[in-house]
């Protein structure tokens, strides 16, 4: 660092020296980088399947408030999209984003017996974000289907994790689907 040139202490460092230097900065910061991408989709998991939960507690609730034994009813056995409220849109969904899937993406709308009966339980959630599972394919929202259009004593919840491997909520199977996890929980 101090050399003698012509006499003169010279001060400052090499070239080697702040290459060595920045060299070893930005490894250290690509491998902070990576483990904090790791947490952000670690917690957006955590995040996704606390809403479901509490789709779940709701519909039970409704289940329970009936008194029919039977959840909110579809009247078919399509996908339901869990949305907040009002399927015109003026939900946390906006009316083009509703339940995304795959790509160019297909939306599933909200069912307005479905929001009616878990509006009394259930506050204003969060919308859930984006999950690409590769291949061109990617999810946003999780999904309600009765099992028998007719008679709705089983219903059905689907939704998915942004990495593979996930565990879902309690209850529910999951499979790796992509560069994700697929979770489903039937309501008995």
């Amino acid at each position: 660092m101090n050399k003698k040139y012509r006499g003169e202490y010279t001060r400052g460092f090499t070239l080697i020296e702040l290459l060595v230097v920045i060299s070893i900065m930005g490894l250290l910061s690509s491998v902070v980088l990576s483990s904090v991408q790791s947490a952000r989709k670690k917690a957006d998991d955590t995040q996704r399947n606390q809403i479901v939960g509490e789709y779940v507690k709701a519909l039970q609730l409704a289940y329970d408030a009936a008194g029919t034994g039977q959840y909110p009813a579809t009247g078919n056995t399509a996908y339901w999209c869990l949305g907040d409220y009002t399927p015109t849109g003026s939900g946390n969904y906006d009316t083009g984003s509703i339940c995304r899937y795959a790509f160019p993406f297909i939306n599933f709308s909200e069912n307005a017996t479905v929001l009616n009966a878990l509006a009394p339980y259930l506050p204003s959630l969060p919308t859930l974000k984006l999950v690409d599972v590769g291949s061109g394919i990617a999810y946003q929202g999780s999904f309600y289907m009765c099992r028998n259009a007719g008679n709705c004593s089983t219903a059905k919840i689907e939704w998915y994790l942004d990495r593979p491997n996930q565990k879902c909520i309690r209850g529910a199977a999951y499979e790796n689907s992509g560069t994700g996890t697929k979770c489903t929980l039937t309501l008995n």
